[in-house]
């Protein structure tokens, strides 16, 4: 996923009035701060590399100044700023990058730093994590669909799942999820390239974890794979945009789920559901 970062300098009064307008068209991915000459500076967020129409128009309509627009790779902008100490992940977990925590009492996960998602620190990490500490996962066969680094699927692993298989579309984070098995002990893990359930190769999932954006849980849902990969059990699907959560709930609704719980981080939304 790439991120559009545009900054804007303006009167800081000017600044949180935008900051609430762009909530109320339902873009909060936005945040101001003060300058020193005591001035706002306005950052807004666009995913997929661009602002919506009517964002840009209100930030043009502000009269302020845009001072510098930013194509990201999400990846690597999490990567560039790998945390280099261990990171709450839930109740009782803890990803360490440098394996130097103690274990006693807790599951510690040795994530090594790498241009892949799923160092601990985004809320669609945390979600999904705390909802699996909360699941009983013994015995559970697992796919982490979107793996990134792998830290959700080896939670679970942790927790006592008897099978986790690993997939994502790009190969950098099939390494990175490799790479992070061996660190945690992992052996032969099945991990494959694939987008979404193109070129998964298990079937009679017990348990499907999706920490994917809203556009790929919908595409998930829609696929008539997805009975024969998951055809009894739950998902737990994370990244979900506040403003495309009801259409991802009715998307379960339609593919044969019982919504169990939902709970909001910062913007993103965790939803968990059981076949019905």
């Amino acid at each position: 996923m790439r991120w559009r970062c545009d900054t804007w300098h303006l009167p800081l009064r000017t600044a949180r009035g935008t900051l609430t307008a762009l909530a109320a068209l339902g873009h909060p991915e936005a945040t101001v701060a003060s300058r020193p000459d005591g001035g706002g500076e306005l950052l807004v967020w666009g995913r997929g590399g661009r602002l919506p129409r009517a964002v840009s128009e209100l930030l043009q309509a502000t009269g302020g100044e845009r001072v510098s627009s930013i194509v990201h790779d999400e990846a690597a902008l999490l990567a560039a700023h790998a945390p280099d100490g261990p990171v709450e992940l839930a109740p009782g977990v803890t990803v360490d990058p440098q394996g130097r925590v103690a274990t006693r009492g807790r599951i510690v996960l040795r994530i090594p730093p790498a241009p892949a998602f799923g160092d601990g620190r985004h809320p669609s990490t945390r979600l999904a994590a705390r909802r699996l500490v909360a699941m009983p996962l013994t015995g559970r066969r697992v796919l982490d669909l979107g793996c990134g680094t792998g830290v959700l699927g080896l939670l679970s692993w942790r927790r006592g799942a008897a099978r986790v298989d690993f997939a994502d579309i790009d190969p950098g984070s099939v390494r990175s999820t490799r790479a992070a098995c061996r660190a945690n002990g992992l052996l032969r893990p099945r991990v494959w390239a694939a987008d979404l359930l193109d070129g998964v190769c298990g079937h009679g999932y017990d348990l499907l974890i999706g920490n994917l954006y809203a556009d790929l849980c919908l595409r998930l849902l829609a696929d008539p794979r997805l009975r024969s990969v998951l055809p009894s059990g739950s998902v737990v699907l994370s990244g979900i945009a506040h403003r495309r959560r009801a259409a991802v709930e009715r998307a379960l609704t339609r593919s044969g789920f019982r919504l169990l719980a939902a709970e909001q981080e910062a913007w993103w939304w965790m939803l968990a559901a059981e076949r019905a």
